[in-house]
């Protein structure tokens, strides 16, 4: 938030805020705030929730996947990182509040994913989780070989935006 006050404090004010999966990291209401404040009056604030993580879909490979990390990790995997419905519907109510007029727009796609993007999907939704840098082609060996079975590798991809509109 800080960030997007310094950025419009020395260019003006923006038209948009855009923000993806990675909205369950920031402090939600700082943003909103803040964006209220350096939106121009046509501006919107979009927060963009593309699909499910990797690893709690509803296919083979998915559920391979999960079982391989959760044993990797030593723990269960049950967090949507933000793009389930009832947090979408909490980050709807929390804008509201502030002042928005929010509206969703719903994409679905599928697509066909190789082994290297599915594990480059696991580093980057991982990256604190990551093994060490000498034990990365390791990783990928193993997350193919858990994965072996269960191709082809079919990504459905629920893209669901929140564009929250100045009142």
């Amino acid at each position: 938030a800080d960030d997007l006050v310094a950025i419009c404090a020395r260019y003006g004010s923006v038209e948009a805020v855009t923000l993806a999966n990675a909205i369950h990291l920031v402090d939600r209401t700082q943003l909103f705030e803040a964006a209220r404040t350096t939106l121009n009056p046509r501006g919107s604030l979009s927060i963009i929730a593309n699909g499910h993580p990797l690893w709690l879909q509803d296919t083979a490979w998915s559920r391979a996947l999960r079982i391989f990390l959760e044993r990797w990790l030593g723990t269960r995997l049950t967090d949507h990182c933000g793009t389930d419905d009832e947090t979408r519907t909490v980050y709807t109510h929390e804008m509201t509040a502030l002042g928005y007029d929010v509206e969703e727009i719903r994409v679905d796609y599928s697509d066909v994913l190789t082994l290297d993007q599915i594990v480059g999907g696991v580093f980057s939704a991982m990256s604190g989780c990551l093994p060490a840098a000498d034990d990365r082609n390791r990783f990928a060996a193993d997350v193919a070989h858990a994965l072996a079975e269960a191709a082809p590798f079919v990504d459905h991809v629920p893209v669901r935006v929140l564009i929250g509109h100045l009142r």
